[in-house]
C-alpha cells in the first residue's frame, strides 16, 4: 500500500516543524499528480528567531525538500527569485496546499508589508 503523500506531509509538519507559522505543500503532490516516487516540496515559515535554509531529507521513506524561512528570509528569497526571473517560492505559496496556518499567517505572507 502506497502511503498518502498529503498525510505524510501533515505528519512531517507536526513532527519536524511543530512551531511553524505556515507549512505549505506544493509541487506535484499539491496538484494531485504525485506518484509513489514523487518528492514532497514544502515551504515552512518559522518565527523571526529562526533561520532560512533549504535541505533534502527523507521522511517515512519519501524524499522531502523543505524550504525553511523567516519572514525576512522569505522577502530575500522572493527578491532573488524575481531577479532570476523564477517564481519558485511565490508559486509554492500561491498554488500550494496550506497544512499549517497559525493565526492567518499564510494569507498575510504574500501581501506587501
Amino acid at each position: 500500500m502506497t502511503p498518502d503523500p498529503v498525510g505524510q506531509a501533515r505528519r512531517l509538519a507536526c513532527d519536524r516543524f511543530p512551531d511553524a507559522l505556515v507549512v505549505i505543500l506544493a509541487g506535484s503532490t499539491a496538484a494531485g499528480r504525485a506518484t509513489a516516487s514523487s518528492d514532497l516540496d514544502i515551504a515552512v515559515l518559522v518565527g523571526d528567531g529562526g533561520e532560512t535554509y533549504r535541505e533534502t531529507i527523507r521522511f517515512e521513506g519519501r524524499v522531502v525538500e523543505p524550504f525553511i524561512h523567516t519572514r525576512a528570509g522569505l522577502v530575500d528569497l522572493f527578491a532573488a527569485d524575481f531577479a532570476a526571473r523564477r517564481a519558485v517560492l511565490q508559486s509554492m505559496y500561491a498554488t500550494g496546499l496550506v497544512l499549517v496556518d497559525a493565526n492567518g499567517e499564510a494569507g498575510r505572507t504574500l501581501l506587501p508589508t
